[in-house]
């Protein structure tokens, strides 16, 4: 094991000692166990590409040396690229000004896990700051882990996931002004979906349709994205799926929408997506037309499953806050989401099993916590809807359970979301919407398993209504 030294300042290229440094990344000789530094606050005009992976005993580490800014790397393509490559620690590195993505973690055919990036950012980068591509099929992208991370005014997302991801994690990691070229999120989540199909079905019999799936492609939810329908899978039933019913034997995709499947938009899901965890993240100012629906603070979009947002911030953005699309088992627990132009925390289309626990919405212009039709299992408890103008709670259709939810200040109440031991009182808040002591909140939840609130004090047993638990002294500004 041995460290090298990258000083892109140096007028001639060394031998990789601190003395007498590489001046290039493309003088590295990659090797599991070593660790590569480029001298902070140095740019490198090129592309920091690892050519060999580390071992699960043996990372390779990439990162900083010396005093000053973080070092930067900025290139006509992604600055920080890894391309089938596995256990490797990044540490205060910068994308700055790329054309494409400041980091791209690609799988390129080949399973590769446990990548760690800590206090890197990337910032005014063309596509995304931070993406995860896991687009090839046939394999896996696991265990990345992103710590005290930022991207910031990147022209699409901040950071975002697409294809075969599972098990990645964030932890006080920020995004804002994201989305300056186009719809771009703070974080943003997207299983690989097929593209929109709108032609290419053959008749089975009766209105069940059919047609061939390549050899890679396993379906997990089959959504008819014209009537808004997710349908249910019927195991075995091929030829004789019934009404918006799919099955699959092996690369025949059977379908029944009712009509002929040609003239229906519909889309596939086709990757394993999932769990995602965040960890007192922000994300604020991401912006894009709210016409479009885009924007978002926290996007989990196109059928993500098992994203869990835990003491995070939404605030500022053209789309809403919190926004879930077609997705199952998804939580958050104990976030804030104000000032957004959609709802601070909206779900639309098809969502199986969500739950918002000990949540803030607050000074949104349209509602504080919409949930869209159709849904399964979605629960709103010890959360507060504080200064929304439409309605604090509201859903499209009735079945949300509501309990020990508050209200205040809204334009409405509540619309088909029950709300049993339901606060109505004037929280008295302060001005960054924290309890003051006399607050009707304190107390008044349920016990619901989770330990913190969102700056990580202990709640007590029974907790508080809201984001915030124990009351804080000091008067509104």
């Amino acid at each position: 094991m041995a460290t090298f030294y990258i000083d892109p300042s140096a007028a001639v290229n060394g031998s990789g000692t601190e003395a007498s440094p590489f001046n290039a990344w493309t003088a590295v000789t990659w090797t599991a166990g070593n660790t590569y530094l480029q001298k902070a606050g140095t740019t490198y005009l090129g592309q920091l590409a690892p050519g060999g992976s580390g071992t699960s005993g043996n990372p390779i580490t990439i990162g900083r040396y010396g005093e000053g800014a973080n070092p930067i790397i900025t290139h006509t393509a992604a600055g920080v690229f890894l391309s089938a490559r596995q256990f490797i620690n990044i540490f205060g590195i910068d994308a700055v000004g790329c054309t494409t993505h400041g980091f791209h973690i690609r799988t390129n055919g080949s399973n590769i896990s446990t990548i760690n990036l800590r206090g890197c950012v990337a910032r005014n980068n063309g596509n995304n700051g931070f993406f995860l591509d896991g687009q090839v099929l046939t394999a896996t992208l696991t265990g990345v882990r992103f710590i005290a991370c930022e991207a910031h005014n990147n022209g699409e997302h901040g950071y975002d996931t697409l294809g075969i991801i599972k098990t990645i994690r964030w932890e006080r990691c920020k995004a804002s002004y994201n989305g300056r070229l186009v719809a771009g999120h703070g974080f943003s989540l997207h299983p690989f979906i097929s593209n929109n199909i709108t032609s290419g079905w053959t008749l089975s019999g009766g209105t069940v349709y059919m047609r061939t799936l390549s050899a890679s492609e396993s379906v997990q939810k089959f959504i008819n994205l014209t009537d808004g329908v997710t349908l249910t899978k019927e195991p075995g039933a091929t030829t004789a799926v019934a009404l918006n019913r799919w099955d699959q034997s092996g690369t025949t995709l059977y379908v029944n929408l009712g009509v002929d499947a040609n003239t229906r938009t519909t889309a596939w899901r086709r990757a394993e997506h999932g769990p995602f965890h965040y960890y007192d993240c922000e994300s604020w100012g991401n912006y894009t037309d709210p016409v479009a629906g885009e924007g978002h603070g926290f996007a989990a979009d196109d059928a993500t499953s098992d994203a869990h947002y835990y003491r995070c911030k939404a605030w500022d953005n053209t789309g809403a806050g919190f926004q879930c699309q077609y997705t199952d088992r998804v939580s958050r627990n104990a976030c804030i989401s104000y000032r957004n132009a959609l709802s601070n925390f909206r779900t639309t289309g098809h969502t199986d099993t969500l739950d918002d626990e000990g949540c803030t919405s607050a000074d949104c212009v349209q509602h504080g916590f919409f949930y869209d039709d159709p849904f399964t299992a979605v629960t709103v408890k010890n959360s507060l809807a504080y200064g929304n103008d439409l309605f604090g709670f509201i859903a499209a259709a009735s079945g949300v359970t509501g309990t020990n939810n508050a209200t205040f200040g809204n334009g409405n109440t509540v619309s088909n979301v029950t709300n049993t031991n339901a606060v109505t009182a004037d929280p008295l808040l302060t001005s960054d919407y924290k309890p003051m002591p006399g607050s009707p909140l304190l107390g008044a939840g349920t016990h619901l398993g989770y330990t913190r609130d969102i700056e990580r004090k202990q709640r007590p047993n029974p907790p508080s209504i809201g984001a915030y638990d124990t009351a804080t002294l000091r008067t509104p500004e």
